[in-house]
């Protein structure tokens, strides 16, 4: 495991009451599965990662967004938007988590300058703390007669024409864990050895279906061995949205693979990765609470919960050729043409961050989705990727 960096007083006490509170649960239940240990660890009430008062973003927090590094990918986001119809690109924007408020701020300020101006932009967070940041952040970018647009909500609308934003929504759902051994899958447990978290696997009949299901899809064999995950909260999710958005799209980032690469023969080990003040390691039962849990996105998965809800998929393309698609590099070219030559350099740093296959061009995707929209997406037109989900 990386070496990791000693919580503080606050975290670890923090970390101790939500330890106390998942090995009761274990104890009651003989064992926890991985799936309800992760929501645990994430959306306790006060406690876990996202619903506690701990840095999440930036240099004090434990990872950075796209959405942080430069206001390319917003702009990127708002090109696409404006290329729908008006009543959806000036309908109602609402966007899932929001972190530090920042994408808001600089798809609200990119749309404005191409005459735009959506009815409502709504912000849907379960974290106090990032809401608290989202406010300050509103506060400081954006103009009053666009700060007067930006809502808070604590659940869906009950209808609502325009653009829903999912970024780095997904890999932030529980997941199932399991692990072939001898030709039988067997779903993760989380089991408690005094104060000491350790994994178990166990027979259970809907993951090995869904398992087979997947292995059915892919026409491979998981090897002895073979550990990885999946996300049962999709189909739910999309359902849920189906039921509000009458017309309009879904822009959904995050890192992902379509099925047949995520469940390839190499990666025998999965995608499951933690966070913990900018380190990644592969520990998902230490320092519960104060680290962020994430898996990478199945596409494929995605897409069939999507379209199964009713949504149709308009492209997936890998970050880079989305934003190339949307004229990044013009847009560029005019905004550094104002910038000093320090403010240059460190510009042309941060949207390289986006566009090298190296950093984040290849390995964040994105997917999108309308409904009752018949123009297609710019942002997919460049390279579509839709033959690998």
């Amino acid at each position: 495991m990386t070496e990791l960096p000693l919580p503080t007083d606050e975290q670890l006490q923090i970390h101790q009451l939500l330890l106390q509170r998942i090995i009761a649960e274990i104890e009651s239940n003989g064992g926890i599965d991985f799936c309800r240990y992760m929501q645990i660890c994430l959306y306790e009430p006060g406690l876990g990662y996202y619903l506690n008062s701990f840095p999440k973003l930036g240099e004090r927090g434990d990872f950075t967004t796209a959405a942080e590094m430069s206001n390319d990918f917003a702009g990127c986001l708002a090109a696409q938007i404006a290329a729908m119809p008006p009543s959806v690109a000036e309908g109602t924007m609402l966007e899932f988590g929001g972190g530090s408020g920042k994408l808001a701020c600089d798809i609200m300020l990119a749309l404005d300058e191409r005459g735009l101006r959506p009815a409502h932009y709504l912000l849907l967070d379960v974290s106090a703390d990032m809401r608290a940041r989202q406010r300050a952040t509103v506060e400081t970018l954006l103009p009053g007669d666009l700060r007067q647009r930006v809502e808070w909500v604590e659940s869906l609308p009950t209808s609502l024409t325009g653009v829903v934003i999912a970024n780095e929504l997904f890999d932030a759902f529980p997941v199932e864990r399991f692990r072939v051994s001898h030709g039988l899958v067997n779903r993760e447990y989380v089991v408690a050895d005094g104060q000491r978290l350790l994994p178990e696997f166990r027979p259970h009949k809907e993951v090995a279906a869904e398992v087979a299901r997947i292995q059915s899809y892919t026409g491979d064999v998981m090897a002895d061995a073979y550990v990885s995950e999946y996300c049962p909260m999709l189909a739910p999710w999309w359902r849920s949205l189906d039921e509000v958005l009458h017309t309009g799209a879904v822009l959904a980032c995050d890192y992902g693979l379509g099925r047949a690469e995520y469940y390839a023969s190499g990666r025998d080990g999965g995608t499951l990765r933690c966070f913990y003040r900018h380190r990644v390691h592969n520990d998902p039962l230490s320092y519960a609470g104060i680290q962020d849990i994430t898996a990478d996105v199945d596409f494929t998965a995605v897409t069939e919960a999507a379209v199964g809800a009713g949504f149709e998929l308009q492209g997936y393309t890998p970050l880079s050729q989305f934003m190339l698609s949307l004229g990044v590099l013009d847009d560029f070219s005019t905004k550094s043409s104002h910038l000093g030559l320090a403010d240059q350099v460190a510009a042309s740093g941060q949207l390289k961050r986006l566009l090298l296959p190296e950093e984040m061009g290849d390995r964040f995707k994105v997917i999108g989705f309308s409904k009752r929209i018949d123009e297609a997406m710019p942002g997919f037109q460049l390279a579509d990727h839709t033959r690998l989900l």
